[in-house]
């Protein structure tokens, strides 16, 4: 039990610093997350809204984050672990978008009811 709260403790830090790292360009991230949603590919009036690129960036921080903060999943605890870190990250950075100072405290506590 109490190895895993020193790893939601690690956990916690990197990706609080993942965050902190996107106030400089706070300004820019909403017109970031609405070009990598949408697709060039199809000729319509409206462009079609693809999640994938979104759901990439955050699967590769979450991944990036289980790295740093040495999470040892095995198996298909792998998969889950990374999976809940890419929601909760996803989560917190479309906070941040609307509330930069209190998208920490959500951070906090959406990895406290995991």
């Amino acid at each position: 039990m109490k190895e895993e709260a020193t790893e939601k403790m690690g956990m916690e830090d990197v990706l609080k610093a993942r965050l902190k790292s996107n106030e400089p360009v706070l300004e820019h991230l909403p017109e970031a997350f609405a070009l990598l949603a949408s697709s060039p590919l199809l000729p319509l009036p409206l462009p079609p809204v693809d999640p994938a690129p979104i759901i990439k960036h955050a699967a590769q921080v979450s991944n990036q984050a289980c790295s740093i903060a040495h999470s040892d999943a095995r198996e298909s605890s792998w998969y889950t672990r990374r999976a809940t870190i890419s929601a909760i990250y996803l989560a917190a950075e479309l906070h941040q978008l609307t509330s930069p100072r209190t998208a920490p405290a959500s951070l906090h506590l959406l990895l406290e009811n995991t």
